[in-house]
């Protein structure tokens, strides 16, 4: 059950050094700022399905954790080079055109910059915790770590009364409630940039 779980919620990576990359803006780059929030629609047949079982064409999301020349991008990912735990990688990287179709970079709103930036920190000390869609009792979100909990949890240090509204999903392989990365946008959130299916 486990392993089926696994391959539905595989996140693809590509080769760092044959990426096509999506060029933003310098005026978009400079815009972006740590604690942003990064969605894309994935290209894999896996993001396809999560896409369909959140009804939303964002398959997977990452938080901004360096800014600057290189702009970085943590998220918790299962593929064998990420080695099935919590990374970190380029936002050149994360969004190309290998592994997304379509790119939305959101700030929640109300937020000082000093806790977005407590935010980013709390799920940067996460780098290398393991992957884990399920736990151990269904019941347990705590010891869950996966894309969108990474960012959640880390919310939710500095912010407890932080909510977002889980999904039920009721399958032979996998059933309970999933955070997906579209929970994310029914925040009140400012869009720093969007992309259109390419």
């Amino acid at each position: 059950m486990l392993f089926l779980a696994g391959i539905i919620f595989t996140f693809q990576k590509s080769d760092p050094e044959n990426i096509r990359p999506r060029e933003l803006d310098t005026a978009i780059t400079e815009k972006i700022k740590i604690g942003d929030l990064v969605l894309r629609e994935g290209t894999s047949v896996q993001s396809q399905i999560i896409s369909q079982l959140s009804d939303s064409k964002f398959s997977h999301i990452g938080i901004i954790t360096s800014v600057g020349d290189v702009i970085l991008v943590t998220h918790a990912s299962n593929d064998e080079e990420t080695n099935e735990a919590v990374s970190e990688t380029t936002l050149d990287e994360f969004i190309s055109f290998d592994l997304a179709y379509s790119v939305r970079i959101i700030r929640l709103k109300n937020i000082p910059v000093n806790v977005r930036e407590k935010i980013a920190l709390n799920a940067k000390q996460k780098i290398g915790q393991k992957f884990y869609l399920v736990s151990d009792s269904m019941s347990n979100s705590d010891k869950r770590m996966y894309c969108t909990t990474l960012i959640y949890d880390a919310i939710r240090q500095e912010l407890p009364e932080f909510t977002l509204k889980w999904k039920t999903i009721n399958m032979p392989a996998i059933n309970g409630a999933f955070l997906m990365p579209s929970a994310f946008l029914e925040t009140d959130n400012e869009i720093i940039y969007s992309s259109d299916k390419k």
